[in-house]
């Protein structure tokens, strides 16, 4: 990509992973400045990517990234303290997801894969302050038949209270009601998994037509390069020497020839830009056709002379 364009999520996810690897190095992370460190994170983010963007790009997006990931970090920690019994990790996340969005003015959280590669960094890290639940594997009580304690208030339930007992209309009312939320949470998660998928297409399409237009661009070049090229050519070999001196038709002479020679290799030779590129080495190194015409002249003064 280009400076100036947006990010994609993969190089969002390059981003991230440069960070983790540069400032979480078990031998320099710790000792790195903040300007060095941005200096190895630039550098091997531009080596994996290809990419020509700058150093103060790079930091800007991290520190976007950032403000999101550690805002995602807060919601996670806050529905984890916040986790009621019987429910499940569905039901957190959802939490998370609501509460993410109404701490960032109802945005919702689109760098999950971000998260993946940030959420073991000591900065990212959720620390439950939940007490833990041990389970004691010694009973308390060693009963004859191993199912209940001796003094245990539960007694056996008889047959009859196993019944299913018919729901009334107004159980089931209130069971809808208290499902709602729950089917709103699940409509709101959908969608949001929809929208990452639609924008993460919209990315790849937009990644495609630019490579396309570079592609355009440089076929443009190449066109204009070769009329260019056939335009001049044309004026060199509509020149008539038999009117001119010496010098000039050896210099025409040697022109024509030039146009021969390409025009001779260009349809199994390299192409148009490559040879015009060695016409210019070659003259470079040999001797031009001023030298040619200063040498002629310094040789008719000296036959002048004699």
């Amino acid at each position: 990509m280009e400076p100036g364009t947006s990010w994609s999520t993969m190089e969002d996810v390059l981003l991230c992973e440069c960070w983790v690897r540069v400032a979480h190095d078990p031998l320099t992370g710790s000792e790195l400045k903040l300007n060095q460190m941005w200096k190895q994170i630039r550098a091997e983010f531009s080596e994996r990517s290809n990419s020509t963007r700058t150093e103060q790009s790079i930091s800007s997006r991290w520190k976007t990234l950032n403000k999101k990931l550690r805002s995602w970090r807060n919601a996670l920690e806050k529905a984890q303290d916040d986790f009621q019994s019987g429910k499940n990790l569905t039901h957190q996340a959802l939490q998370a997801l609501l509460l993410y969005s109404a701490d960032n003015k109802n945005k919702s959280f689109k760098h999950h894969n971000c998260w993946a590669v940030v959420k073991g960094c000591p900065r990212f890290k959720i620390v439950s302050t939940c007490p833990t639940v041990v389970k004691n594997k010694v009973p308390r009580h060693n009963s004859p038949n191993g199912d209940l304690p001796l003094e245990s208030p539960v007694e056996k339930e008889s047959p009859t209270e196993k019944r299913s007992i018919p729901v009334g209309k107004k159980v089931a009312k209130k069971r809808g009601k208290k499902g709602g939320s729950f089917n709103e949470c699940a409509k709101f998660l959908k969608e949001l998994v929809r929208q990452g998928e639609t924008n993460i297409e919209r990315e790849r399409l937009r990644d495609e037509a630019l490579a396309r237009e570079r592609e355009y661009a440089r076929n443009q070049d190449e066109v204009l390069l070769r009329e260019r090229m056939d335009k001049r050519d044309r004026e060199i070999m509509s020149q008539n020497p038999n009117n001119m001196s010496s010098d000039s038709k050896l210099f025409w002479e040697q022109e024509k020839a030039d146009v021969m020679k390409r025009r001779c290799a260009r349809e199994d030779g390299p192409s148009n830009t490559e040879l015009f590129q060695e016409s210019l080495s070659a003259r470079e190194d040999g001797p031009s056709n001023t030298e040619l015409f200063q040498e002629s002249l310094s040789g008719s003064a000296d036959v002048y002379r004699t």
